[in-house]
C-alpha cells in the first residue's frame, strides 16, 4: 500500500481528501502545519507528498523547499495545489522543487491521475537505481575477477627473453584489452633443443584467458613427450576435442609450434591456423614466409597435420605471431602489413637486437588506444622473435 503525507491548515479540506484517499486505497498521513514536520519526515518516508499552497504558519512553497533539502525524501515525488486555478502558483510551485501542481477547482479524480502518475514515476525511478546499484556490485565484482584473471594469466604468459646456446628468444604480449585469448610458451627441452609454441583462442575475454591457462598446462605436459611438432597438435587436438565435445559454443584455437635444433641448426614446425612467419635470411636481408598450414584445432577429432623443417644460418631471425598484429591495423590490406613488416625486418636483421626490434615492431604495428569498447572490438595481439 502506498503511503501519502497530505500537508494541509485547513482541516476540512485535509479531512476531505485524507477520506478520499483512504477510500482508494492509500495509507494516509496528514499534518495541519509544519511544525516539528522535518523531525517527522525522517521516520515516514511517503511515496508521495500533498502540499497546499495556503498553509497558515507558513508558505507551502518554503515548506516544499525545505522539504527538498532533506536527504532520505529529497527525491520523494511532491505535488502541490491551491483551491483556486492560480496560473502564477504554477510556476511557484515548479520553481519550489515541486514535481507538478493541480487547482483542486478541477474534479478531484484529477488529483488522483495526477498523484497515480508520480507514484508510478517514482516506483520506475526507484527500480532503475535499484538496478544501477545491482548494476554497479556486478561491475565491481566483475572489476575484481578481471584483475585477479590478469594477475594469474600473466603470471602463466609472460613477456619473455630466454638464451640456449647462440640463439635467442624474446616475446611480446599485448592483450586488447585486460586479459586475452592469445597465449604462448617457451619450453627449454634440453641443452640444443628449445621448442616455441604460439596460439590464439577465438574470441577474448574472461572466456577465453580461462582457455588459455589451460592451453598452457597442456602444452607444458605434451611438449616433453613428443619431438615431432605435427604430433603436438595432433595430441592438443583431440584433447580439446574430447574437453569439449558436449559444448554448443563455436569453439577453436590457431596453434603454430616450432622446435628449434641449436646443434644441428634446424628448425621443425607445424601449424594449425596461425598467420604464417616471417624468415628473415641474414646474409641477403631476404624475407618470406614459412609456409605451413593446417586446420585449427578444436575442430575436429583425429585430425593430422602437416610439419616442415629448414636449416637455418646464425642471425636468422624467425618472426611468428598471432593475428592480431596485423588485423588491428591492415585487416583490410593485408599485402600493405606484409610489404611494412618485410620491410622493417629487414632493415634490422644484423643492425639491432632482438629486444629493440619487438619493440619497433610493437610500436608500428600495436597501437591500442580509444575507449573500453574500441579497444574490445579489436583483437590480441602476440609476437616472438627468435634469432637463430
Amino acid at each position: 500500500m502506498h503511503k501519502i503525507l497530505i500537508i494541509e491548515s485547513n482541516i476540512e479540506t485535509s479531512r476531505l481528501l485524507s477520506e478520499f484517499f483512504v477510500s482508494v486505497g492509500y495509507d494516509v498521513v496528514t499534518f495541519t502545519e509544519s511544525k516539528n514536520l522535518y523531525i517527522h519526515m525522517e521516520i515516514l518516508i511517503p511515496d508521495l507528498i500533498l502540499i497546499s499552497c495556503a498553509l497558515k504558519r507558513d508558505s507551502g512553497f518554503d515548506v516544499c523547499k525545505l522539504l527538498r533539502k532533506i536527504q532520505n525524501i529529497k527525491e520523494i515525488p511532491i505535488l502541490m495545489y491551491s483551491e483556486r486555478d492560480d496560473a502564477n502558483a504554477v510556476t511557484r510551485a515548479l520553481a519550489s522543487g515541486a514535481d507538478d501542481y493541480v487547482p483542486l477547482s478541477l474534479n478531484i479524480r484529477v488529483l488522483d491521475s495526477k498523484v497515480k502518475s508520480l507514484i508510478r514515476i517514482n516506483n520506475l525511478r526507484n527500480e532503475l537505481q535499484n538496478r544501477y546499484k545491482e548494476l554497479k556490485e556486478k561491475n565491481e565484482l566483475l572489476e575484481t575477477q578481471l584483475k585477479m584473471g590478469k594477475m594469474v594469466q600473466r603470471s602463466l604468459i609472460r613477456d619473455l627473453s630466454i638464451r640456449q646456446n647462440n640463439t635467442k628468444i624474446v616475446s611480446k604480449y599485448m592483450p586488447a584489452i585486460e586479459i586475452g585469448g592469445d597465449f604462448f610458451d617457451i619450453i627449454s627441452i634440453d641443452k640444443d633443443l628449445v621448442s616455441v609454441i604460439i596460439g590464439d583462442v577465438s574470441g577474448h575475454g574472461i572466456s577465453a584467458a580461462l582457455l588459455t591457462a589451460m592451453l598452457n598446462l597442456m602444452t607444458k605436459s605434451l611438449v616433453p613427450k613428443y619431438t615431432n611438432p605435427a604430433q603436438v597438435l595432433y595430441h592438443m587436438n583431440n584433447e580439446l576435442c574430447k574437453l569439449f565435445e558436449n559444448s554448443e559454443l563455436p569453439l577453436f584455437v590457431c596453434v603454430f609450434y616450432v622446435l628449434i635444433d641449436t646443434k644441428k641448426k634446424m628448425i621443425y614446425y607445424a601449424n594449425a591456423g596461425q598467420p604464417q612467419p616471417f624468415y628473415v635470411d641474414s646474409a641477403t636481408g631476404a624475407v618470406r614466409e614459412l609456409e605451413c598450414s593446417g586446420m585449427p584445432i578444436g575442430m575436429m577429432e583425429n585430425t593430422t597435420y602437416e610439419y616442415r623443417n629448414h636449416k637455418f644460418n646464425s642471425g636468422d631471425l624467425l618472426l611468428i605471431y598471432t593475428d592480431g598484429l596485423a588485423d588491428n591495423g591492415y585487416k583490410n590490406n593485408p599485402e600493405e602489413f606484409y610489404t611494412h613488416m618485410s620491410g622493417m625486418l629487414s632493415d634490422m636483421c644484423g643492425q639491432a637486437t632482438t629486444d629493440i626490434i619487438v619493440n619497433s615492431l610493437e610500436s608500428r604495428f600495436c597501437k591500442i588506444s580509444g575507449s573500453e569498447l574500441d579497444k574490445y572490438r579489436l583483437d590480441d595481439a602476440s609476437m616472438i622473435l627468435c634469432e637463430l
